[in-house]
């Protein structure tokens, strides 16, 4: 979740340079530790059911989108024909994003086609580390489609295309924070300026 936290943590650090900030990936234990004060926030793709004393608020909405290296036969049929059909999309194997929340919930990966959940041989922990490796293949990779822009913009020869036509799922970051620390005033700003960085 860089492009959701990297711009709010620039823009905390420029109005109170001394804040410190810890980023530790998302598991299972991570709405515990929200509970138990271990957590001061939690920032997660979806919006999921929660206790009535978590807090949330959905940060924004995105479509998906397929992301490939440039010269990969799929983008050059998009390009010369201006479409492609699911089963063109099919022929190509996509690499799955696992972490450890989603291995032990498998109902949280990336969607695929329709309402039907993510499948693949490869599986890979971290969006970036999955786009550098699809470079030099014919691997397919489906991010939210802010994240592939960004991606193409920072990574040299890879392209994408949107997947809104092949799945309703929307990708919608949401942070959450515990009943505790709902009305501390240095927690209403740093989630005000979380809410405000997000640009998409």
């Amino acid at each position: 979740f860089t492009m959701v936290l990297d711009a709010a943590i620039m823009r905390c650090r420029k109005i109170a340079p001394g804040v410190s900030f810890q980023i530790v990936p998302l598991n299972t234990a991570s709405f515990d530790d929200l509970r138990k004060g271990l957590l001061d926030l939690l920032v997660f793709g979806f919006d999921v059911p929660v206790r009535e004393y978590i807090h949330k608020a959905v940060l924004g909405e995105a479509t998906y989108a397929l992301l490939f290296r440039k010269e990969h036969p799929l983008y050059v049929k998009f390009l010369r024909e201006g479409s492609v059909t699911r089963e063109d999309i099919a022929s190509f194997e996509p690499i799955a994003i696992r972490s450890a929340f989603s291995v032990q919930r498998p109902n949280v990966p990336m969607p695929w086609f329709g309402d039907e959940l993510q499948e693949g041989n490869v599986a890979l922990p971290y969006f970036l580390s999955a786009a550098l490796s699809i470079t030099d293949s014919d691997q397919l990779l489906l991010v939210p489609t802010p994240f592939a822009q960004r991606l193409v913009e920072q990574i040299r020869g890879l392209a994408w295309m949107s997947f809104a036509a092949f799945t309703n799922r929307r990708w919608k970051p949401t942070i959450y924070w515990h009943e505790r620390t709902h009305l501390e005033p240095e927690m209403q700003w740093l989630r005000g300026i979380v809410q405000s960085a997000i640009e998409f």
